[in-house]
């Protein structure tokens, strides 16, 4: 599985592109990115959703998403990506090479290493 988002943001299981075009499910995806391997506060995660301004049904909507976005997060190799956390939910992601950002970020430590 890889995890875009320099370009346009998109998951590729086996080559094919994942489709992910609701825009809450979407969302979600990318806040959970932003900090792969950290646990996102429910409450974040409802606030980038809903951008402020959550309904009152905003918590229990926000379980249908995440278990959406799983049943989208599938690979052949049954992990669970998206896991639950008492306070909120943690995107796992196996290594860096995943992650398109986390690849370039890698890169240009690397860069900087050189320089030194």
């Amino acid at each position: 599985m890889r995890f875009e988002v320099l370009g346009p943001v998109q998951v590729v299981v086996d080559d094919h592109p994942v489709a992910i075009t609701a825009r809450r499910e979407l969302t979600l995806l990318v806040r959970l990115l932003v900090d792969p391997g950290r646990v996102v506060d429910a409450d974040r995660l409802v606030d980038a959703v809903w951008e402020g301004n959550p309904p009152p049904s905003a918590r229990g909507t926000l379980r249908v998403l995440v278990s959406r976005l799983r049943g989208r997060l599938v690979d052949g190799q049954d992990e669970q990506r998206i896991v639950t956390h008492p306070t909120g939910y943690v995107l796992a992601l196996t290594d860096e090479d995943e992650y398109d950002a986390a690849q370039l970020d890698a890169e240009v430590r690397r860069g900087g290493d050189l320089l030194e």
